[in-house]
């Protein structure tokens, strides 16, 4: 229900600033796989489960500079059972020893948002070592619910932003199995005041949940990038003799990897989803993400999941296959 978009940063480890440390190099590319879970409880009409499968893509397609600082842009597509989301373009830039980023929260309309600028990762990374995002206190306006409703616009305001590195160790996922994971876990308390409930109960007051929180793990690998990563999110609205829970569980691996890209500026490219295979109408070369080719020919070509650039004619395209 609430759509607050704490997403999946992207990176590992420091030799002078943090993108280095974080590995946050150009051309950088992860896909992630997993599975969304949403479940509504309201006492006396039961009990709403969805569950959905996730593809997640993150390049690295920009450099810049922000506020006076090296800064560069992420470029996130998910895709829930098969269908896209909007692409999120996360800017993240490096102040000392910190990573910071504008953390996408909500919309105030279809084509604008509200950000939140976070201290998203402070390295090295060592065991033990704590710190905060920066933003208690805050209030943030938006369709941050999700519900598309821009004339009732939700209210966020934030009680905790505790951030703490718990362990380290090995990890096996799709990928390959790594050692020196950092588990990171940042919890994120607030109270929400949702259009959503509101439209349902028609009072202002049911509106603001009584209970907001959201669990983030994430699982980094320095030098690398994060392997994992799971959340799981709990809301608590209380109207007349009415309780409503909603919980969010969502979850992704790592599939595959790339660390380069030679076949050119990925920025603003046609992205296509597929399964299994790639089917091409007419004749084309098949490249992967760093620049070899591992195909050519027409119609049914099966290769492993992961991003490959098509060339057909003096067109170029980006195909997701899982």
């Amino acid at each position: 229900m609430l759509r607050v978009l704490i997403s999946s940063l992207f990176a590992l480890p420091l030799l002078a600033q943090p993108f280095t440390y974080l590995g946050i190099l150009d051309g950088q590319a992860r896909v992630f796989s997993g599975i969304r879970k949403d479940s509504i409880s309201v006492a006396f009409l039961g009990i709403t489960v969805s569950t959905k499968a996730k593809v997640e893509t993150l390049i690295v397609n920009q450099s810049f500079t922000y506020m006076g600082y090296n800064a560069k842009g992420i470029e996130r597509r998910l895709y829930y059972d098969f269908s896209p989301s909007p692409v999120f373009v996360d800017t993240v830039y490096e102040v000392g020893d910190t990573m910071r980023r504008l953390l996408v929260l909500s919309s105030t309309s279809p084509s604008s948002s509200v950000k939140a600028d976070v201290r998203a990762l402070v390295t090295p990374f060592s065991v033990g070592r704590s710190w905060t995002l920066g933003i208690v206190g805050n209030t943030y306006i938006g369709d941050i619910d999700g519900d598309g409703d821009f004339t009732n616009l939700d209210t966020l305001v934030v009680t905790k932003d505790s951030v703490y590195i718990l362990s380290m160790g090995s990890l096996s996922v799709p990928a390959g199995t790594f050692d020196s994971v950092y588990t990171i876990k940042l919890r994120l308390e607030g109270r929400i005041w949702s259009s959503t409930v509101y439209s349902n109960t028609g009072s202002s007051s049911s509106a603001w949940s009584d209970t907001l929180y959201r669990d983030y793990y994430i699982y980094w690998r320095p030098n690398l990038g994060y392997v994992k990563d799971s959340m799981l999110q709990y809301g608590k609205w209380h109207y007349l003799f009415v309780n409503i829970r909603v919980y969010l569980w969502e979850t992704s691996v790592l599939e595959g990897y790339w660390l380069g890209l030679a076949e050119g500026n990925v920025k603003n490219m046609e992205s296509v989803f597929s399964r299994g295979y790639i089917q091409l109408e007419e004749f084309g070369r098949i490249y992967d993400i760093r620049g070899k080719m591992v195909a050519e020919g027409k119609g049914k070509i099966s290769l492993r999941r992961g991003i490959y650039f098509i060339r057909t004619g003096d067109r170029t395209y980006k195909v997701i296959l899982m």
